[in-house]
């Protein structure tokens, strides 16, 4: 019955399995993910994965006189290779990097090595030291795996949690055999250990390739909905940004009231692209996008909505504060300076206020807000007008 649960592989076949298969998806995650998704952490995947491939590989050497230093080696890159891929989930989620975790990491396997290899030689105690640092490893990538940097990665992050859960319970069970910790009815027979640990350590790894290669996929189209929802030349919220950021705030007709919405335009922002060029007038949007987002709070919602026009959504503002807002805006921008070709250009915007009232939807409020940024025009420009009740 063990020899059916346990088919007798040889370790070394397994380990060249391992090592072709955890080099090939090394060398598809570099190929795969662009430059940007390797500075996101994607290279320290495919690192981590290499190093247990080149272990493996080296592991295989059969010559006697090496052998401590083939051992040490297969146990190095073993830490190394946990060190990496957890270096990848945190430079990937954008979280700062605990170095004392990562020497850690390290320090474990070297110890093992010093102590047992070469101090008081012991095979058992070895490899009962190294697999601790793995059960630390998988550890702190369950912690890390908690919280997914984007809400359309959850499920991947969901699922890789559930393997790390599963491939510790295959090491408890592994190496808890070894070291005689559990009843001898639930303990792995003897000899197969290494075999059971290979199975899972190969099937682990392939599951956290793919892993991988998925969050890859999923941040290139996080990627891309961000571009589709951001105006390219300010880094600013478009229209359908402004409209699905509204969505996400207050809902899908944005009945929650209490937000003031701000429409401002340039004034004679034609003359000034057809006296100094588009590349000048491309300049003052860009200034008046800094200088709106300086005056702005972080619950606050900027976009350009249009070629000269601006949308600001105000959290929890009334209609003094609102007018009060936006008086100190047009002021501001009265100031900017604007160089070209040894020219300065003086900025004016016109700005219509509209307030939330009684749960109206925000195409009503953006609807008044764009009447009073019309009467603003029209009554000489560089100035605030504050909507009428609806």
């Amino acid at each position: 019955m063990n020899e059916f649960i346990f088919p007798s592989i040889d370790t070394p076949t397994l380990a060249l399995a391992r090592a072709i298969i955890q080099l090939t998806l090394a060398g598809l995650i570099i190929w795969t993910g662009s430059r940007q998704q390797q500075r996101m952490g994607t290279h320290w995947w495919a690192w981590g994965l290499a190093l247990h491939g080149i272990g493996l590989l080296v592991f295989l050497v059969d010559f006697a006189p090496l052998d401590s230093l083939i051992v040490a080696v297969n146990h190095m890159s073993l830490g190394l290779s946990s060190a990496c891929i957890l270096l990848g989930f945190w430079q990937f989620g954008q979280r700062p990097a605990q170095r004392w975790l990562i020497l850690l990491l390290v320090a474990i396997p070297a110890t093992s090595m010093l102590l047992w290899e070469w101090w008081m030689p012991n095979a058992r105690m070895r490899i009962l030291f190294t697999a601790s640092g793995q059960f630390i490893f998988l550890l702190l990538l369950q912690a890390t795996l908690a919280v997914a940097p984007r809400k359309e990665m959850a499920g991947i992050y969901r699922s890789l949690r559930w393997i790390v859960s599963a491939y510790a319970v295959l090491l408890l069970w592994s190496y808890g055999s070894l070291a005689e910790l559990l009843p001898g009815t639930a303990r792995v027979p003897p000899g197969y250990h290494g075999i059971l640990f290979s199975l899972g350590s190969m099937l682990f790894m392939l599951a956290m390739a793919v892993s991988f290669l998925a969050l890859q996929y999923a941040l290139m189209a996080c990627r891309h909905a961000d571009q589709a929802r951001t105006d390219w030349l300010t880094q600013l919220l478009n229209r359908r940004g402004l409209l699905a950021a509204v969505d996400a705030k207050y809902g899908s007709n944005a009945a929650v009231p209490g937000f003031a919405l701000l429409t401002l335009d340039v004034d004679h922002f034609k003359s000034i692209n057809d006296h100094h060029g588009h590349a000048v007038g491309d300049r003052v949007l860009r200034a008046l996008a800094r200088e709106i987002t300086r005056h702005t709070g972080a619950n606050d919602l900027i976009a350009r909505v249009g070629g000269e026009e601006f949308q600001i959504l105000l959290s929890s503002a009334d209609a003094d504060s609102a007018r009060s807002f936006a008086e100190s805006l047009c002021r501001s921008c009265a100031g900017l300076e604007i160089e070209a070709r040894a020219e300065l250009i003086w900025l004016t915007v016109s700005i219509g206020v509209a307030i939330q009232v009684d749960r109206e939807s925000f195409d009503d409020v953006a609807q008044r807000a764009d009447r009073a940024l019309y009467r603003a025009k029209n009554s000489g420009r560089n100035c605030v007008v504050l909507s009428s009740q609806p």
